[in-house]
């Protein structure tokens, strides 16, 4: 493997210079070897790994080193740092945090981990007897929650049902009763 040595990221005395954890998306398969180029240009990189036996069809059994969270590498970086990082050729882009997103028409900031959760995520991948899955925080029925964007914006109310994609949400309306609407989840925050 060739390392990028052009694009070294020694700190600079940007606005931002303070590092944060962000999350590059990249190829399927891939996560171990762009978290070996990034830290080859001096930047600190994890792929969220676990240790899990796997066992064939022939009854054959390996430990491997399994991906827990595919196409993601979490990177702490400046932000100036990030910036060039997205233009390498293996990083699709950088996670956005919808949830912050403003009503302005400007996108939506980078995703930032904090250290506390990485240090979480390494502590549980590294000591738990049982392999671990990762799911979306779920919207279940019966959750109270608020509608962060778009025209609906602000109004709160109760899912009665929830699949992957839209939840029928109730709103309560006086004396009037409730009224039912499909939301798109990702355009919803649990209280």
């Amino acid at each position: 493997m060739r390392p990028d040595s052009s694009l070294k990221f020694p700190c600079t005395s940007d606005t931002d210079d303070t590092p944060a954890w962000y999350i590059a998306m990249v190829g399927y398969n891939t996560e171990k070897v762009v978290r070996e180029r990034i830290e080859n240009l001096g930047l600190e990189a994890y792929v969220a790994t676990q240790n899990v036996t796997k066992v064939w069809k022939n009854g054959r059994k390996a430990h491997i080193l399994k991906v827990v969270i595919p196409m993601l590498v979490f990177v702490r970086c400046t932000e100036a740092q990030r910036r060039r990082l997205v233009s390498l050729p293996y990083i699709y882009r950088f996670m956005s945090d919808r949830a912050a997103k403003s009503d302005t028409g400007e996108a939506a900031p980078p995703a930032r981990v904090t250290q506390h959760d990485i240090d979480t995520l390494k502590y549980m991948l590294g000591q738990s007897d049982v392999p671990v899955t990762f799911v979306d925080t779920p919207i279940r029925s019966g959750d109270r929650v608020t509608i962060i964007r778009g025209n609906l914006r602000g109004i709160s109310g109760t899912v009665i049902t929830a699949d992957d994609n839209k939840s029928q949400l109730i709103v309560a309306i006086g004396t009037l009763g409730a009224a039912r609407i499909s939301v798109a989840t990702d355009l919803l925050k649990r209280l």
